[in-house]
């Protein structure tokens, strides 16, 4: 495997892969969880239960990292981060980032207004934050 450059690190976050998102628990415990992701404008976005453990993590100070791999294996790549802003459905910028989030996963704009019909009455908030450090490797060399 060879080490991604920005160029490619970019390229793999526009996929809609899943992403293994981990937080720190108040024992110093890893808490794991498989969400979706949107990247853009150097910043990571993911709609999360305000009554999660990720949530309640998150407001405890704990760091984030993300792994996202691709199934057929073309590469894996990993962020760290700490300092999430929370988004809240009342901000004007949570409509659009949480549209921009759901439409990546769904075939059309009618399937996507539909899911997102269905979770409307959740308890949910938009984290966002800045990765401080990435790490990706791709069985593609982008020299060859």
């Amino acid at each position: 495997m060879v080490r991604m450059n920005t160029s490619q690190i970019g390229k793999y976050l526009a996929h809609p892969y899943l992403c293994a998102f981990a937080t720190v628990d108040k024992n110093g415990g890893p808490h794991i969880t498989t969400i979706w992701y949107l990247f853009q404008d150097g910043y990571f976005f993911h709609i999360i239960f305000k009554d999660s453990v990720k949530y309640r993590n998150l407001l405890r100070g704990s760091n984030i990292a993300v792994c996202i791999h691709d199934s057929t294996e073309e590469g894996t790549l990993s962020a760290y981060g700490n300092k999430p802003t929370f988004v809240t459905p009342t901000e004007d910028k949570y409509d659009e980032l949480h549209w921009v989030l759901n439409r990546r996963y769904f075939k059309s704009d009618e399937e996507t207004s539909k899911y997102m019909k269905d979770i409307e009455d959740l308890d949910l908030v938009g984290v966002l934050w800045k990765p401080d450090k990435f790490v990706g490797f791709s069985t593609t060399d982008p020299n060859a």
